[in-house]
């Protein structure tokens, strides 16, 4: 019975400590690797009157902040993801879902470079990983 009571207090703990709430999945889903984003980072900071090298020198938050509310301006969403399954990868035009999914099992989010646009460039996610 005591090991019954281990394994369960156990299994709720990790439970528990995997948890993705709502919040970090807004943080997540407007996170940009603006580095490998040039054109879309010149765009945001000519949007925000600010010259690139203001921009980029924004922390990661205030910069997701700045292409959350581009989005929104210009009613831009982004693609649910696309699944083309080819030797055992996914290519996702999105990876919102994978992200989360990250998040889940090792507490980090992942970045992923935009278009000019503002729509994520194609992600291979294999098997391998």
């Amino acid at each position: 019975m005591k090991k019954i009571t281990i394994l369960v207090g156990l299994l709720l703990n990790f439970l528990l400590t995997q948890m993705v709430f709502a919040n970090q999945y807004d943080e997540m889903k407007f996170e940009i690797d603006f580095e490998q984003s040039p054109e879309f980072s010149k765009k945001l900071a000519q949007n925000n009157q600010i010259d690139l090298k203001q921009f980029m020198s924004m922390g990661d938050f205030r910069r997701n902040q700045l292409a959350q509310q581009y989005f929104k301006s210009q009613k831009i969403t982004q693609n649910r993801p696309k699944l083309n399954f080819e030797k055992k990868c996914e290519n996702r035009i999105t990876f919102d879902d994978y992200r989360i999914e990250t998040g889940m099992r090792y507490g980090f989010s992942m970045r992923q470079a935009v278009n000019v646009a503002g729509y994520y460039l194609p992600f291979n996610v294999c098997e391998k990983w």
